[in-house]
């Protein structure tokens, strides 16, 4: 549609010695109702026109540039993580999301939020691919970065989204890649498993024999592993209740936090082998063993909430015993 403009040339430093102003009429403000004029500037009257036909058009959407002018991508980013945290959001996924920000920061940490280009944003992926990210990385930057942007679209900050349609880099294999894959890449057959497990029971450290066997036999994660009490533990069903994870940002066994799982279907009861909950009881026993020695050896002895902590996470100077190793090589024989 074509708009009422109105033109006037002005002197300028250029090649022909002027400029155009085009003039449109914007819409009232939404506070005062006064008439709203938009003037903008360009060597000829249509690239002027363009320019003021662009700035209504954002006007028009609710998007104020005087406003947002000083808003850089890096404020945004952080106000929307803010924003982010509020829900129910896991803390490790926090510090992830946290990690993605900067990566993004040190591109276009002081860019305009309405100014970043879909070019600008694809140069950074290539880029990030250039130095060897893996891919699951740049996927995950490529994710936050998406969120911010529908974040500052959904606040008037800008119209359209520059992570659209952007292409995540992918590395081809080579030939040795694909003829020689990577352990990570792999889970263990049978026959490995069983290796791994006569490892552990000749030559482990201590509960390695309760850690590797339950993780073996049960499918829960490393987190839940170590976050469990005994509270979670059915002798009677042999059955684990998981309902908690540990998050640990800095690997600091004194600094860590239980928090509940990613998302509701990883709350779940699992059926255990007898033989593996045997194993758990043996090592139950151990515990409050010690626990009561503990006491009579320190009259303050105050072991709170950590009395039912299972601790896997520790390593203890514990010692396998006879009966432990015939359950666990009974494990062994049935694979």
């Amino acid at each position: 549609m074509l708009l009422y403009a109105s033109y006037k040339k002005i002197p300028a430093k250029n090649k022909q010695g002027y400029k155009w102003i085009c003039t449109l009429e914007g819409p009232p403000d939404p506070v005062t109702g006064k008439r709203k004029q938009i003037p903008r500037r360009g060597d000829t009257q249509k690239e002027a026109y363009d320019r003021a036909k662009a700035e209504l058009k954002k006007l028009k959407e609710g998007i104020d540039t005087k406003k947002i002018k000083k808003l850089t991508f890096e404020v945004v980013a952080w106000e929307w993580l803010k924003t982010y945290s509020k829900g129910k959001v896991k803390p490790g996924t926090i510090r992830i999301k946290e990690k993605e920000i900067k990566i993004l920061l040190r591109y276009i940490a002081e860019a305009q939020i309405d100014k970043v280009t879909h070019k600008q944003y694809q140069n950074i992926l290539n880029d990030l691919d250039d130095k060897d990210y893996a891919r699951n990385s740049i996927q995950g930057v490529h994710v936050t970065a998406n969120m911010i942007m529908k974040y500052a679209i959904k606040n008037k900050m800008r119209s359209d989204n520059p992570c659209t349609g952007a292409v995540i880099p992918e590395k081809i294999l080579t030939v040795e890649e694909i003829e020689n894959p990577s352990i990570e890449d792999e889970f263990l057959e049978k026959n490995e498993l069983t290796e791994f497990l006569e490892a552990v029971y000749h030559h482990g450290m201590d509960m390695d024999l309760e850690r590797f066997y339950l993780l073996a036999f049960s499918g829960m994660h490393s987190g839940e592993l170590c976050a469990l009490k005994w509270t979670d533990v059915n002798f009677e069903t042999n059955q684990i209740r998981i309902t908690k994870t540990l998050y640990n940002e800095n690997n600091n066994m004194k600094l860590y936090k239980l928090v509940p799982p990613k998302t509701t279907g990883s709350i779940r009861t699992i059926d255990i082998d007898e033989s593996i909950m045997n194993l758990l009881k043996a090592f139950w026993e151990r515990q409050h063993q010690i626990m009561a020695e503990n006491k009579k050896l320190i009259p303050d002895f105050h072991d709170a909430n950590e009395k039912i902590r299972i601790h896997f996470a520790n390593i203890l100077n514990f010692k396998f015993d006879h009966h432990e190793k015939e359950q666990t090589q009974g494990v062994l024989q049935e694979m």
